[in-house]
């Protein structure tokens, strides 16, 4: 009887080891196809994501591009900005990172900023904020308050001050950059002003001063961002040309056609901004710059 039992107990650990070792080859076989198809969904990822810049750097083919950030143009006369402060120049004197901009705004060649933009900034009707982390110079946004049953905006312009600083320490050409983001944002002011008392429609402009980092469902909205940014920057070049240097935006700048400048600005778009983007607004984005294959990116 004990013999019986002890045979028994040896066939059912022998039949639990196979077991075992069938689930573990069934598991491992489950683990083998699962990375198989990982590693396939990828590879098809990794093709599509090569087509679509296929299809982006084909568009940029035939475009004329400077290659460096800052060329001198042909046309225009640069202008010689006046030495800033000798005790803006030191590390030994601290400064009220305000008197930096005040310079900047003071000394920039258009009247416009030297007196519609300062009159906005002494009057408080354009607020003036520091933002230490900013990745720009200068941007403008507007917030929007409640007094009871009053709303009303606030224009601000974000500064930063180690970019001014590095700036104003620098060479004529360094400084003049910064005279150009001024004008830059002086027009998105202008383009605010133009929207009167309409509140829905400067609702409206507040969401779309910012450049899109999310997916974007309205093609519409990211058109209309665009253009207001291909009109900011038409200004900027504008300017750049009667100076004969266009800076950071060269390759926008030197471009002939309105067609080759939608293209120049989307590249620019696409290069700065797309680690930060969805694809569905980059794709719209390229929609709004007239890429005739600009569906391909939106999927996925």
């Amino acid at each position: 009887m004990k013999t019986i039992r002890e045979f028994w107990w040896i066939i059912g650990l022998a039949v639990l080891g196979i077991l075992g070792i069938g689930y573990n080859r069934y598991m491992e076989y489950q683990k083998a196809e699962i990375a198989e198809e990982k590693e396939l969904q990828r590879k098809m990822k990794q093709a599509i994501s090569d087509e679509r810049d296929w299809l982006r750097m084909e568009w940029f083919a035939d475009l004329a591009l400077v290659g460096r950030p800052d060329p001198i143009l042909s046309e225009g006369r640069m202008p010689t900005l006046p030495m800033p402060p000798v005790e803006f120049l030191s590390d030994q004197v601290e400064v009220d990172f305000s008197l930096y901009l005040e310079w900047f705004v003071r000394n920039h060649p258009r009247s416009e900023i030297r007196v519609d933009l300062n009159e906005r900034l002494e009057s408080g009707e354009l607020q003036l904020k520091l933002e230490t982390a900013f990745r720009y110079s200068a941007q403008v946004d507007f917030i929007e308050w409640a007094r009871g049953d009053i709303r009303f905006f606030q224009p601000v312009l974000s500064v930063n001050p180690k970019s001014l600083r590095g700036l104003i320490r620098g060479e004529n050409r360094q400084r003049l950059q910064m005279m150009l983001v001024l004008w830059h944002e002086y027009q998105h002011l202008r383009q605010w002003d133009a929207l009167g008392e309409d509140y829905s429609a400067k609702k409206r402009f507040m969401s779309l001063i910012s450049p899109p980092g999310e997916p974007c469902t309205d093609a519409d909205s990211v058109a209309e961002w665009y253009r207001y940014e291909f009109d900011a920057y038409s200004a900027e070049c504008e300017l750049a040309r009667e100076w004969g240097y266009a800076g950071v935006m060269s390759d926008f700048c030197i471009q002939k056609s309105e067609t080759d400048a939608n293209k120049a600005l989307a590249l620019i778009f696409v290069n700065h901004y797309r680690g930060v983007a969805h694809p569905s607004c980059l794709a719209f984005m390229e929609k709004a710059a007239g890429h005739p294959q600009w569906r391909a990116f939106l999927a996925g």
